[in-house]
C-alpha cells in the first residue's frame, strides 16, 4: 500500500485524524508531524517525512492559506514530483475557501471533494491512493534511525563543543597515544551509545572510543550495526584547529545504509539514506538543500585532493614511497591535508573537493561518509598502494580512494595504478 504524508493546517487537526484512521484501515502508512521523534530537529524530519512518501496529501481549506509551514512542505514536494516527472499530490478540498496562493499548482490537478459529503470525499482519495504500488526502499522504520541518527550527531558534536574552549588541562588526552582521545570524545560517546542503547539495545554498535584495541571488527550479515565516532579529528580538535566533526554512519545487512555527519563549527548536517539524495541541513538558517558531486572538473590538473598524513611511521612510508605523494602533487591541481576523512568525504560530496585518499583508515572513519558520498553521486573505492589494483568499498576497506565522479576515477587511474 502507499506512504501518504498529510499536510495540514492545526485547526483542522480533527479533521486531519479521522482521514488517517481511516486510511490506516485501509492498509496504508500515513505520515505527518505527530510522528516526529521527541528530540529531532522538526523542519529536518519533515523534509525526511516528505522524501519517504508516495503521495502528499494536502487538507485545502481556509486556514491552510495562511500557514507558512504547508507552504513550505508543498514546496518541498513539488520539486520531488518535478524530479521524477510524476505528479502524486491530492489535494483535499473540504470547503469553497478561494485557495489564490495555490490555484495555479492545483489547477491542472483533481481534487478530492469533501465539500458536498465526507464519504464520498474518501471514497475518491481511497480510490486515488488503492492502486499504488510502492518501490522497494528504505521503510518507514529506517526514516525514522535517520531522523534519530541526525539528532545523535548533532548531541554528540554540541557534547564535544563543551570542551572546545575548554584549558588544555580540562580536555587533557586520556591515554599516551598520539592518537589521544579527549574528554570530548568520551563525553560525547557516552551520550550517544546511551541514547542507542535505550531505543535499540539489541543493535551492535561500533565506537571508536571501544574498539580501537581492536579495529577490524567482524560486521553481521543480517540486522543493523551502528559505526561511531564521536569526534574525528581530535588532533585538530585539541589544537584549536576548527575542522572536526562527529560522524554515525549505519550498515544494514553489512551494507552501507545511513550517514550522518555533524560539522558544529560550521553548524551544518550532511546526511544520507541508501536511494536518496544526499542533503545538508543548514541549522543556523533552517535551510536543507540537496548536494551532488562537482560534475564539471574532470581532469586532475583541475581538482583538489585531500589526504590523511598519518602518525604513524610506517604508513606514512607507504604514502610517501616510489614518489607516489610527489606524484600526486605534480598530477593534481592541489593536495590538501585536513585531519578528519569523515569530513573530507563530506566535501567531495558537496563539490568542495574532488577526490580523497587515506591510507589504514578504520570503519569509523569510513561509513558515514561513504553513504553520503555515493548517494550524491560520487565513487568510494579500496584502493591497495602496494599491488596498484582498485576493488569495491566494504566495511573491511582499510585503504579508501573516494571520487567526485568517473573521470577523476578513470584519470587517477591512469596515472597512478597503470
Amino acid at each position: 500500500m502507499a506512504k501518504i504524508f498529510l499536510s495540514y493546517a492545526r485547526e483542522n487537526r480533527p479533521t486531519v485524524e479521522k482521514v488517517r484512521a481511516i486510511l490506516e484501515e485501509h492498509g496504508h502508512e500515513i505520515w505527518f508531524d505527530n510522528d516526529i521523534l521527541l528530540g529531532n530537529p522538526f523542519p529536518q524530519a519533515i523534509e525526511v517525512g516528505i522524501e519517504s512518501c508516495d503521495f502528499f496529501a494536502i487538507f485545502l481549506t481556509k486556514e491552510v492559506v495562511d500557514s507558512s509551514w504547508v507552504k513550505r512542505e508543498l514546496t518541498t514536494y513539488f520539486l520531488k514530483d518535478m524530479e521524477r516527472g510524476t505528479s502524486t499530490i491530492l489535494p483535499l478540498k473540504f470547503d469553497e475557501t478561494d485557495i489564490r496562493d495555490f490555484g495555479r499548482l492545483f489547477a491542472p490537478i483533481q481534487h478530492c471533494d469533501f465539500t458536498q459529503n465526507f464519504e464520498t470525499g474518501i471514497n475518491d482519495l481511497l480510490k486515488r491512493v488503492g492502486s499504488t504500488k510502492t518501490v522497494d526502499g528504505p521503510s518507514e522504520e529506517d526514516y525514522k534511525r535517520l531522523l534519530f541518527s541526525i539528532d545523535l550527531v548533532v548531541t554528540a558534536g554540541n557534547a564535544a563543543m563543551m570542551y572546545y574552549n575548554s584549558s588544555l588541562k580540562q580536555n587533557q588526552a586520556l591515554d599516551d597515544r598520539r592518537n589521544a582521545a579527549t574528554r570530548a570524545d568520551t563525553t560525547a560517546q557516552n551520550k550517544i551509545l546511551h541514547l542507542i542503547n535505550m531505543k535499540y539495545e539489541n543493535e551492535e554498535i561500533i565506537s571508536e572510543e571501544i574498539h580501537k584495541d581492536n579495529p577490524r571488527q567482524e560486521i553481521k550479515s543480517d540486522g543493523y550495526t551502528w559505526v561511531i565516532d564521536p569526534l574525528d579529528g581530535t588532533n585538530n580538535f585539541v589544537n584549536r584547529i576548527p575542522f572536526f566533526c562527529s560522524a554515525i554512519g549505519i550498515l544494514k545487512h553489512g551494507k552501507p545504509f545511513i550517514g550522518t555527519i555533524f560539522d558544529p563549527v560550521l553548524n551544518e548536517v550532511y546526511f544520507a539514506i541508501q536511494g536518496q539524495q544526499s542533503k545538508i541541513w543548514k541549522i543556523s538558517t533552517g535551510e536543507t538543500v540537496s548536494i551532488s558531486t562537482d560534475p564539471q572538473r574532470k581532469l586532475l590538473d583541475q581538482a583538489l585532493i585531500a589526504t590523511h598524513i598519518s602518525s604513524r611511521e610506517d604508513i606514512v612510508q607507504r604514502l610517501f614511497a616510489n614518489e607516489f605523494f610527489l606524484n600526486m602533487s605534480r598530477k593534481f591541481k592541489h593536495i590538501r591535508a585536513f585531519g578528519c576523512g569523515q569530513l573530507a568525504l563530506a566535501y567531495v560530496a558537496s563539490g568542495r573537493l574532488q577526490a580523497f585518499l587515506q591510507l589504514d583508515s578504520y570503519i569509523w572513519d569510513q561509513v558515514a561518509g561513504v553513504v553520503i558520498l555515493n548517494n550524491a553521486g560520487g565513487i568510494t573505492q579500496e584502493f591497495d598502494p602496494d599491488t596498484h589494483e582498485l576493488g569495491d568499498w566494504s566495511y573491511k576497506t582499510r585503504n579508501i580512494l573516494a571520487c567526485s565522479n568517473k573521470l577523476i576515477l578513470d584519470a587517477f587511474k591512469a596515472e597512478f595504478l597503470s
